[in-house]
């Protein structure tokens, strides 16, 4: 009888099979390979078989898998799983700016390391626990700093699983995404703008003003947030009813839950839409963040506080994520929600305060009625409006417009409050910046414009404010104007193409839009295949009106379209950050 034949060695074909994965940036000696995408091995027999190759029975082994993530769109597939350079919205409503972000997926930093890759909810949880926008952090790295998710998971991973300081909702998304995307999940980060925050499922949120207009804090804590960002992943739910499956909120931001810090979802965008709270447990404080009612309340002289008649809004508007194949922002509010004023969006929202009526009334009881007023039916008697840019550069002054008018069929004596805040993003108010008052009387059918001047040394990223007060009638109206304050912007020049292997500059300038010196300027650069990792060079002192010019070199070592991303930091100005792709040819082979 013969001996059994044994397979001396198995060539799993690596080079071949990962870049027919998509993986070889993860690695050129493991094989790393997608699901359900065949790939090819090379047996070595022990010994030759020479003519028993006929006696032998071929057999063909195929696993045929259900994949619950795949997404059929090829276009969606490459930006949602392979695209490695990204961008993450933030800013305002009005002014909508983008966050260059690398999440890296492609690579040995997350590749390398499927233990730590499952570990993500603790980046998460654990970095969340250092939340916080007013702190010196000078043991950690403020979140506007950080431009990819690499640097986090290698700090992490070198730490031994420890938290990662300091992250905020765009960090713990991005650092989510990367990883969904390494595992093969199709995910895209998204922002809302103007959310609400911590509202308990219920669809007001309330802020309160001073009588002189400066925002306090009073019962309650939800808020009002500029912006928000989570993530949006690709997925069949067999778990749920049909109808359900495709793109599935994941918030991997720390939810302030009584257990302590958890993350939200996945819960389905459809039914976020349609308002299906009892789908999962996660879906009604999602759509009372993105369509709640904004209501204004203002202290009046007996200290008591009443709404007031004008300035209320819906919340949760230009929900943004980045398009597919080119760094356009793609508007996605109308899978969140249907039209303002339609049919269906009426329907949805009677439903839902049908089914969150009872948790309203347990909100009211716990606010003492005594010191709140309702508004007063005048909100067509006196109109007030605020008009300026929405946003100016920094250095510039801002004008402002303003103008009231008096439609009540009869002459009314007003007091006018005009003022300027600072706020952080999560609409923290930080300092009162300058404040007017006017009394003035208005004849019926009468109205009195004018204009205001802010000068560019009071500025920081600011809310303008006006609260109006009929005296007759103690009517409260508001209005609010919020204003960016932008930063310079980073001029990148790059060559259109420049050959794999082969050295070149990049030439990053700067002009100093204020009237004082940029001190301790730092520059940052960084670029997958570009540059390793990340290079810090410290500039000399830029004169009011004058430029900061560097030169960058590097050799590219990757082919393809490649980003070069650089932040810029100075006593007077933080966190300037830009961006500029370039097409590295691919070298040829030496003969």
């Amino acid at each position: 009888m013969g001996q059994a034949l044994h397979i001396a060695k198995c060539d799993l074909q690596v080079p071949a099979n990962n870049g027919a994965h998509c993986t070889a940036a993860i690695s050129t000696e493991q094989l790393v390979v997608r699901r359900g995408q065949p790939f090819s091995i090379a047996l070595h027999f022990a010994a030759e078989v020479h003519n028993y190759l006929q006696q032998l029975k071929r057999v063909s082994l195929v696993v045929q898998t259900d994949d619950s993530v795949f997404l059929t769109n090829e276009a969606q597939r490459q930006e949602c799983v392979l695209n490695q350079d990204g961008s993450i919205y933030w800013g305002t409503e009005s002014t909508i700016q983008v966050q260059p972000w690398d999440f890296s997926q492609v690579s040995q930093t997350l590749g390398s390391a499927p233990r730590q890759r499952t570990g993500v909810s603790h980046i998460a949880h654990g970095t969340g626990r250092s939340l916080g926008w007013t702190a010196e952090r000078r043991d950690g790295t403020p979140p506007t700093q950080w431009l990819g998710s690499a640097p986090i998971l290698r700090q992490w991973a070198a730490e031994q699983c420890q938290p990662v300081q300091y992250g905020q909702c765009w960090v713990f998304a991005a650092v989510a995404c990367s990883v969904l995307r390494c595992l093969g999940i199709p995910t895209r980060v998204v922002t809302s703008f103007t959310w609400a925050h911590d509202t308990g499922g219920q669809l007001s949120v309330d802020e309160y003003y001073s009588e002189n207009g400066d925002k306090v804090a009073y019962n309650g804590k939800a808020s009002i947030w500029s912006f928000h960002t989570w993530n949006e992943c690709w997925m069949a739910r067999p778990d749920l009813s049909p109808g359900y499956d495709g793109w599935q909120v994941l918030d991997a931001t720390p939810q302030e839950k009584s257990g302590g810090p958890s993350s939200c979802g996945p819960a389905p965008v459809r039914a976020i839409r349609d308002g299906i709270l009892e789908l999962d447990p996660d879906i009604a404080p999602l759509f009372a963040a993105l369509n709640a009612e904004h209501h204004v309340w203002v202290q009046r002289p007996d200290r008591r506080f009443q709404r007031a008649a004008s300035g209320g809004r819906y919340l949760g508007n230009s929900i943004s994520t980045k398009a597919m194949s080119c760094d356009r922002c793609q508007d996605l509010t109308h899978l969140y929600k249907f039209p303002e004023g339609s049919p269906q969006a009426r329907e949805v929202l009677e439903r839902v305060h049908k089914k969150t009526s009872k948790l309203e009334g347990a909100r009211s009881r716990e606010t003492d009625p005594s010191t709140l007023l309702p508004a007063e039916d005048l909100a067509l008697l006196l109109f007030v409006c605020i008009q300026s840019k929405s946003s100016v550069l920094l250095g510039q002054d801002i004008q402002l417009a303003v103008t009231v008018a008096n439609r009540s069929g009869g002459e009314r004596a007003v007091y006018l409050v005009l003022g300027g805040q600072t706020f952080q993003y999560d609409g923290t108010p930080i300092a009162q910046l300058w404040k007017e008052e006017l009394q003035f009387t208005l004849r019926d059918n009468e109205g009195k414009d004018g204009s205001i001047c802010v000068r560019a040394a009071q500025l920081q990223p600011l809310p303008y404010e006006k609260t109006l007060a009929d005296v007759d009638t103690l009517s409260v109206h508001f209005a609010q104007e919020e204003i960016s304050i932008c930063k310079p912007q980073l001029a990148i020049k790059l060559p259109p193409s420049v050959m794999q292997y082969q050295p070149t500059t990049a030439e990053i300038s700067l002009q100093n839009p204020l009237p004082e010196p940029l001190e301790q300027c730092v520059l940052s650069v960084t670029g997958r295949g570009l540059i390793y990792r990340e290079r810090t060079y410290r500039c000399d002192t830029v004169q009011p009106s004058s430029s900061l010019h560097m030169h960058i070199p590097f050799t590219p070592t990757q082919a393809g379209t490649k980003r070069l991303t650089v932040h810029l930091s100075c006593t007077q100005i933080q966190d300037i950050k830009g961006y500029r792709s370039v097409n590295i040819v691919a070298a040829q082979p030496t003969a």
